[in-house]
């Protein structure tokens, strides 16, 4: 038993030449071209332009380098002189100016892998231009066509067509196959194959018994009609397609992260639909244009939820270079579709005609032009009954948490209004906190509550509103005397006068806005042409000058303005009518009292409830209240002003305001519409609303209602659980898209959307649809792409299928690149076997579970992984299958095989994502949730694709910090535990029994007599005391971490 090895290994990796391809092609050739050739290319050199000696048009020129030596030096990018002079270090490349970060990133991330370049001394002119009829030979751009399979000289091997295929080419070089599979391995590679699981113990003794009773054929079918039926099919078989799709639940490289959260619809709805065997070509036109198949399945969710692999599409950052970014996601959308379903490098051609295939920079923008006109939007999968409904009762549920919102709110705001009173005691409390912490910084603000009696959480508010560096106060004009306070220096417990002052004017201009906004204060529909200051000192003196503009009458406003007046009487020194030629005082004209208004007025327990004492003449006054007294004069004519000074006596401090009108004040207050009006309410919200200073939390509510408010705040309550009770179940919704615009695109010029071309119109590419180039004109022309795609005459769509089934169980494909079937993949390594098996895959309904059984039941399939130095000599790749490749399990698999045979599996289908940090997570991995910025470290760890950009192959890696995951992880640790635990809980069975249940349950086999010897020497011995897992533990976790657990052969 060989533990999890990181010593060298043979892998199989392949493929990976299509994907730096693709990456050369769209994101390094095309800032070449525009930014270097210029200077360093071989045009540039004929026409003695060449700079540096230093040629970047081919992958010798970059290599060798210029005068300074090699320009790129793979897979170093900190040596690569290139990517110094694209930072601008030591050289500045290009010189008109540095680069984008992220085209430098692009040439930083090439040269990290490897720097591939496909470009040669010959391939730097201009490329003719393309002759179809010529290109349309290649093999892949050819109808496939079904061909008898071939004689073999042993007629006794092979067991289907395929066979006769594989058997023909061994033949031709010189190849035998190794012998079968055994029963065993056979069962654990196709269960693993077929549902990503390992067989039970279970299904291994009835699979050998039943091969025994008839025969291995026959009971090997039954295993695979068995296992294709089973709901962990579509499961396994539905993450390969979300490699192809680069599924991920959240949005591309950007700035703001946004979980896509109903993800999850579209991978539910891809393993649903291999789970049914939907039809192959059905299930491409579902996900390119479900919601517009008029011959679709009426459920919402069938027709919608597939169109994920578009609406789970990269979304980028677009506020630097909006343009920019939307030609980047039409750029994602092209190259997923493309290469995932037809095997093409589309994308190859954004900035400029393919350099090695018949695609056309205008192909390119066709087939943009489509997905510019189809935007992303989430939909309900319910039928539009369901979603009204649900729409009738969410909004019923709104409305009455609005009802009980609005309430409480109201009753807050009043019960706020009532501390208007005490706005003074908790600013002076303030004035106090801050005197005190200029001595004491331990000093706490709960502390001068509690001595005043305040409110803790209104007293901490109180302070951070009047804080000096909130700016919203200076705003406030009733608030100068407060800040020009200065600032308290000593501990003299004695409060002064000008805070008192400050305090009470504050809370009279807050009574102000509150009356205002009951309409208590006269309101003035004409204009308020004086108000006098307010007094604040002892025996003050105020000059007042006012300009009556022609005015037949006066109108005097006597108030407190209610602050509380302390004084007896206030008086007018003087009042008097001012003309050109004379004057005449006030006391000598006839007044009459206009309004005196008492209702609904606010008590001041301050007042003294004096009367008014003005021009020796007493107004009347409210005892204890705040009423207004207005006084009318008629001015005779000649006189253009009023000219006085108010005072009062010297017995306290006090704040009277007089007001003088020239029409009736039936309107004191500003416009409705001013900006002081708004100021106001400003204020007035920020104190006295449910969510001001005053605020109180709903726990605390009910204890200051009356009984009549507790009852209606119970009953809209009950209103609101009413009609939450009677909600459907929520709207289950999908990321999908929909048409948004019939426009043709313009070509962007060397792919700048700055740059514009001429028109491509949309349609599908020419080398596939030859003389017909209708364009597409219903729609963002979605359906008929997707008809094209899926079009049995479509040389590519069937091959490329039919080749991604046959790598996933063979471990490489017949054509070894699998999403490049141009020029430059490779060529089929038996491409009659693959045309063949295409043609009758259409011609079986576009089945893949037909496909499947096709290629299971074949005697190449069931071939050993055994070697062969006779086969290995003339085949090391084994490319002519002579065996079977043993292949190492992917991350999912084996993530899912410890839960499995642990016993903690969770086989729960479908549904939200879990996080794998969640440590109760034991769901197979395929429902786990993945991200495009912060993939999971396990799934990062072994070699998970990245969902940026569609993957067709994974690559096996081998890294110290695997074993060291198996050693150490949490993860990993727990399934020890938990089959140490499960194999030694067996009552009755002898210590050799538990041994080969453990070999059963991981192997698929009984442990052999080494194999005993060596568990009872190591579990026999006694634990070690500082140790961490036990004996059993640690010979589980040993065996776990095994390569015969992670391989299948």
């Amino acid at each position: 038993m060989a533990l999890f090895s990181i010593g060298p290994m043979a892998l199989l990796t392949y493929a990976t030449a299509s994907d730096d391809l693709q990456f050369f092609e769209s994101k390094i050739r095309p800032v070449l071209v525009e930014h270097c050739y210029a200077c360093h290319s071989q045009e540039a050199k004929a026409n003695n332009k060449l700079k540096g000696g230093l040629l970047l048009d081919t992958r010798e020129g970059l290599l060798v380098g210029g005068d300074s030596g090699p320009a790129v030096t793979p897979k170093r990018p900190a040596q690569s002189l290139l990517v110094s002079a694209l930072r601008h270090e030591d050289y500045e490349m290009p010189p008109s100016g540095k680069l984008p970060v992220r085209i430098i990133d692009d040439f930083t991330e090439w040269i990290k892998r490897g720097a591939f370049d496909p470009r040669n001394s010959d391939t730097t002119a201009a490329r003719p231009t393309i002759d179809y009829e010529a290109s349309g030979q290649f093999w892949s751009f050819k109808k496939p066509k079904q061909v008898p399979a071939p004689p073999n000289t042993d007629k006794t091997w092979a067991q289907t067509e395929i066979d006769r295929f594989i058997k023909a080419r061994m033949e031709q070089q010189g190849l035998d196959p190794v012998e079968p599979a055994s029963p065993r391995n056979l069962l654990r590679r196709a269960t693993f194959d077929l549902t990503g699981l390992p067989p039970t113990p279970k299904e291994m003794r009835l699979f050998i018994d039943a091969s025994k009773k008839t025969t291995l054929k026959k009971a090997y079918a039954a295993t695979i009609n068995r296992l294709l039926s089973s709901t962990h099919y579509g499961e396994r078989w539905g993450r390969h397609w979300l490699d192809i799709a680069r599924y991920a639940e959240d949005q591309a490289h950007t700035f703001g992260v946004r979980r896509r959260e109903h993800a999850h619809e579209y991978r539910d709805w891809v393993i649903s639909a291999l789970n049914n065997d939907m039809p192959y070509d059905q299930f491409i036109k579902m996900q390119l244009a479900g919601d517009l198949m008029p011959d679709a399945e009426s459920s919402p969710r069938a027709r919608l939820a597939g169109l994920g692999i578009l609406g789970l599409g990269a979304i980028y950052y677009k506020n630097s270079d909006k343009a920019q970014a939307q030609a980047d996601e039409l750029d994602d959308r092209i190259d997923t579709i493309t290469r995932g379903l037809l095997g093409l490098t589309v994308s190859c051609a954004r900035c400029h005609d393919h350099k090695f295939d018949p695609i056309p920079t205008q192909d390119y923008y066709s087939l943009a032009g489509i997905f510019h006109n189809t935007r992303m939007v989430d939909k309900p999968l319910a039928s539009q009954n369901v979603v009204d409904a649900y729409r009738a009762a969410e909004q019923q549920v709104r409305k009455n948490e609005n009802a009980a919102k609005e309430f409480r709110a109201q009753r807050k705001s009043e019960i706020a209004e009532t501390q208007l009173a005490n706005v003074h005691k908790y600013m002076t409390a303030v004035w106090s906190y801050r005197q005190r912490t200029s001595t004491d910084s331990n000093t706490k603000i709960h502390t001068i509550a509690d001595e005043r009696d305040l409110n803790r959480n209104w007293l901490e508010r109180w302070e951070k509103f009047l804080h000096p560096e909130n700016k919203y106060l200076k705003s406030i004009t009733a608030l100068q005397p407060w800040l020009n306070l200065p600032e308290p220096t000593d501990n003299d417990p004695r409060l002064p006068a000008s805070v008192l002052v400050a305090a009470q004017t504050f809370e009279d201009h807050l009574r102000d806005c509150l009356d205002e906004r009951d309409g208590k204060l006269p309101r003035n529909k004409t204009k308020a042409v004086y108000v006098s200051q307010r007094v604040d000192k002892l025996h003050p003196l105020i000059d007042i000058k006012f300009e009556l503009q022609g005015a037949d009458r006066l109108f005097l406003v006597i108030t407190d303005a209610g602050d509380g007046i302390n004084s007896d009487w206030g008086d007018w020194i003087n009042p008097r009518l001012v003309g050109r030629a004379n004057e005449k005082s006030l006391l000598d004209l006839d007044w009459k009292d206009a309004k005196t208004d008492h209702s609904k007025v606010r008590k001041n327990l301050n007042s003294a409830g004096q009367p008014l004492k003005v021009a020796g003449k007493i107004y009347p006054k409210g005892i204890g209240t705040h009423a207004f007294s207005v006084i009318e004069y008629e001015i005779p004519s000649g006189y253009e002003h009023f000219i006085s000074q108010g005072g009062l006596d010297g017995s306290g401090e006090g704040t009277i305001q007089f007001r003088l009108y020239t029409a009736p004040p039936s309107d004191l207050s500003p416009n409705k519409d001013s900006p002081e009006r708004r100021a106001r309410k400003e204020l007035v919200k920020r104190v006295f609303s449910a969510s001001g200073i005053f605020q109180i939390n709903d726990q605390d509510l009910p204890s200051r209602l009356t009984a009549s408010q507790k009852q209606k705040l119970k009953a809209l309550e009950a209103q609101v659980n009413e009609a939450k009770n009677a909600l459907p179940p929520s709207l289950p919704m999908a990321h999908v898209i929909q048409d948004s615009g019939t426009k043709d695109l313009k070509v962007y010029i060397r792919g700048d959307p700055g740059r514009l071309g001429e028109v491509a119109p949309r349609r599908f590419l020419r080398i596939l649809t030859g003389s017909d180039r209708t364009p597409y004109t219903k729609g963002s022309g979605r359906l008929a792409l997707a008809k094209d795609i899926a079009s049995p005459d479509n040389p590519l769509t069937a091959r490329v299928i039919v080749n991604r089934v046959w790598q996933h169980h063979f471990g490489r494909g017949i054509v070894d690149t699998p999403s490049n079937f141009g020029s430059q993949g490779s060529l089929p390594s038996h491409p009659k076997l693959l045309d063949t098996l295409s043609v009758r895959f259409m011609k079986a309904g576009w089945s893949l579970k037909w496909l499947h059984r096709e290629i299971m039941l074949s005697a190449t399939y069931q071939l050993s992984s055994n070697h062969s130095a006779t086969a290995e000599s003339i085949d090391p790749e084994n490319r002519m299958l002579w065996r079977m490749n043993r292949r190492r399990l992917e991350v999912e698999s084996w993530r899912d095989a410890l839960l499995s045979v642990s016993g903690n599996l969770d086989k729960t289908a479908g549904g939200p994502t879990v996080s794998l940090d969640d440590t109760h997570n034991n769901r197979r991995t395929v429902y786990a949730a993945i991200s495009r910025h912060s993939l999971h470290g396990l799934l990062r760890l072994f070699d998970f694709p990245d969902a940026n950009v569609t993957s067709a192959v994974r690559t096996e890696t081998i890294v110290p910090q695997q074993q060291l995951f198996v050693l150490n992880s949490d993860f990993f640790v727990k399934q020890a535990k938990t089959l140490a635990a499960r194999i030694q809980d067996q009552p009755g069975e002898t210590f050799d029994r538990k041994i080969h249940s453990i070999y059963q349950l991981l192997y698929g086999r009984d442990a052999d007599q080494q194999e005993l010897l060596i568990a009872n020497k190591f579990v026999g011995q006694p634990n070690p005391t500082d140790a961490k897992l036990t004996r059993w533990e640690q010979y589980t976790q040993a065996l776990l971490g095994s390569n015969e657990f992670l391989y299948v052969d």
